[in-house]
Order: C-alpha cells, then sequence, then structure tokens
C-alpha cells in the first residue's frame, strides 16, 4: 500500500453527506485505490469508511475516517471490526515498508519485519481481502499484478538503455498514473533513485507522508506527521 498523508480537512469541505468529500480526497489521495492501489477513474472509486458506518454511524462523516477504495476492495473489507493496533493503515503507517510484492502477482509481509509485525501485516493483507487465496477476487487482483509486474519490467529494461533520453521518465510516469500499482514500480526501480523520487512526486501526499527518504528509500517508523491515534508502528 501506498502511504500517504492525510493532511486536515479542507477549510472550503462541508460534509452534509459522506459523498461530498469524494472530490477533495481524490484531489488529496490521487485516483488510487488505497489498498490494491490500482488506479481507477472518479465513477469506479469510492468513498471508504474505515470504519465503518453501518457500525459507526458517528464516524460516518468525519475525515480521518475516509479514504479512497476500488468497488473490490470496499467490498472485500465490508463491515468487519478494525483493530487499529494490529492493522497498518496507509495514512498513519509506512504501509510500503511493511509488504513485499512478488513476480508472480502476490503480496507477502516484508521479511524485514520482526515476527509480530510480520503478523499485523499478514492481518492487514487478510483485512483487506489482498491474502492470497483462491478467491475469484484474490486470483483476478493477483493477475493484474503480475501483469503489471511484467509490464513494468519491460519499462525498467527500456529504461535502462535510454536514461539520457529525457522523454522516458515522462513516459513512466504517464504509464504509472494509467495503472497505478505504485509498490510495483517502486520494487522494480529499487535502483534507481530518480525513478523512484519522481513516482513518489507524482503520488498525491505521498511525499507529505514522510515514509521515504532523498533517495527514495522507505522510513520505518513513519513519522506520522498528522499525530493520529495509533500512527506509527510500521
Amino acid at each position: 500500500m501506498r502511504p500517504v498523508n492525510r493532511g486536515k480537512k479542507p477549510a472550503s469541505l462541508q460534509i452534509k453527506k459522506y459523498q461530498d468529500a469524494k472530490p477533495f480526497l481524490i484531489a488529496r489521495f490521487g485516483e488510487f485505490c488505497s489498498y490494491c492501489e490500482r488506479s481507477c477513474d472518479e465513477k469506479n472509486l469510492h468513498v471508504e469508511h474505515i470504519l465503518p458506518k453501518e457500525n459507526y454511524p458517528i464516524f460516518e462523516k468525519t475525515w480521518v475516517n475516509l479514504l479512497l477504495s476500488c468497488n473490490s476492495c470496499n467490498s472485500a473489507k465490508g463491515t468487519k471490526r478494525i483493530i487499529f493496533s494490529n492493522i497498518y493503515l496507509p495514512d498513519v503507517d509506512n504501509t510500503f515498508y511493511a509488504f513485499s510484492y512478488l513476480e508472480d502477482g502476490s503480496i507477502i509481509p516484508s521479511l524485514s519485519l520482526s515476527q509480530k509485525q510480520q503478523q499485523s501485516a499478514l492481518d492487514t493483507l487478510i483485512f483487506f481481502g489482498l491474502d492470497n487465496n483462491n478467491s475469484r477476487y484474490i486470483d483476478y487482483l493477483q493477475r493484474q499484478r503480475m501483469e503489471a509486474w511484467m509490464t513494468i519490467n519491460d519499462y525498467l529494461e527500456w529504461y535502462q538503455d535510454n536514461q539520457n533520453d529525457s522523454k522516458i521518465k515522462k513516459m513512466i510516469l504517464h504509464y504509472y498514473k494509467k495503472i497505478g500499482f505504485f509498490s510495483i514500480w517502486m520494487t522494480i526501480f529499487n535502483d534507481y533513485p530518480d525513478i523512484k523520487n519522481a513516482l513518489i512526486d507524482a503520488s498525491p501526499s505521498t511525499r507529505d507522508s514522510c515514509c521515504f527518504d532523498t533517495q527514495g528509500n522507505p522510513i520505518s517508523p513513519s513519522p506520522n506527521p498528522d499525530n493520529l491515534l495509533n500512527g506509527g508502528k510500521i
């Protein structure tokens, strides 16, 4: 998951119904699912309630309870009860550091984590429906990530052969915005700080999360600049 900085509620935002927040969330986080990282057009993005509105109606229109998700991730999460101390969230933790993205399209807890942290990372994948199992949804998402990996790897080879071509970086960023999958791009371009920094800067609110250094390497634990509750666990 791509870490983001939520920031304060925009002064001009009056949330009379939670859908009012959608354009402001898109402006803050970009047109990407907060969980699977896919790029989505506005009509296919949903206002996601971290604490489900069905169970916690008092937080239905609360800025700090809102993210963006695709329909698939929104459905997978559903109304499950969240235990914040056991789950990593992109607006409070360095969720990029928590997971490893593999060539076969699977996502696993990072081996850099402690055993306890790995369990929390696995709990997070299960909670958001991103773990590896045989469900039709997971199989579909895993195929998408595998296809993205192959295409992004082609971009890597192209970049390696044409690093002096100023148009290459623009084309990389254009395709990134088209498909998303921030963490796969960052993984494949791990040895190229200029591209990693370009990807970070092309992702709204990710630089402001303070989760990456000047070389585009992850900083853990997250500084949690908004000082949100249960933040900075990783």
